[in-house]
């Protein structure tokens, strides 16, 4: 399968000709192949559907940078070291493969159709880790869900939360979709971003919490 996931690799440079440091870098992304193996299981007891999930990635496409003067800085011109080298720059980042294991387990939960509970536990682990990695080792990623129904199951707000164990990130995702007689459910969302840092992941996305809508008919 194509990873959703890109990897960045180095593009074009340019150099200044007076100084011969660097003056423009472009990183491509690029989206390679792996093979995926797996399972999945569920087991229903009254109310609550137990599941669990099980992926091998064979030779998934990772970032490893390799350069070791990348975090170093000259102290006379503060520069960093890389800067003044084509050769390293050009290898800087470079693409490895490595194998990885992908597992889940959670439940869902149903209290007298009119709420539903989705918990959902992530893990991830990179085998044969190196260090200079642009990734984690290991990654934890909680989904919790509660969908609500009133009116006939006419109207549905929900909640759902995302909370990423590496860094400490939440994303919240709060809507309410309505479904007229006339085939068009009419949903309103908002999206809350809740970083613990703008240097993590989705600390970037820190200033991008949102308002939407959607409308969708069925024939």
């Amino acid at each position: 399968i194509y990873d959703d996931e890109f990897a960045f690799k180095v593009g074009s440079t340019s150099f200044s000709p007076s100084t011969g440091l660097l003056e423009e870098l472009t990183l491509d992304l690029v989206h390679k192949r792996f093979e995926m193996y797996g399972f999945t299981a569920n087991k229903m007891l009254d109310k609550f559907i137990l599941k669990v999930e099980f992926a091998f990635y064979d030779d998934k496409t990772f970032n490893l940078v390799n350069n070791p003067l990348f975090f170093q800085i000259d102290p006379v011109s503060g520069i960093p070291l890389f800067m003044a080298d084509r050769n390293l720059i050009e290898n800087l980042i470079l693409l490895e493969k490595k194998d990885v294991i992908n597992t889940a387990l959670g439940f869902d939960y149903t209290y007298s159709d009119k709420l539903t509970v989705i918990i959902n536990q992530q893990y991830q682990r990179i085998l044969d880790f190196d260090e200079a990695l642009l990734a984690d080792e290991e990654t934890w990623i909680t989904f919790v869900n509660f969908s609500f129904s009133f009116l006939n199951d006419t109207l549905n707000p929900g909640y759902t939360i995302f909370y990423f164990g590496n860094d400490k990130d939440f994303i919240h995702r709060l809507k309410v979709t309505y479904e007229t007689i006339m085939g068009v459910d009419v949903t309103i969302g908002l999206d809350i971003v809740d970083p613990s840092d703008r240097s993590t992941p989705i600390g970037q996305y820190k200033d991008t919490s949102r308002i939407w809508s959607e409308l969708k008919y069925s024939f």
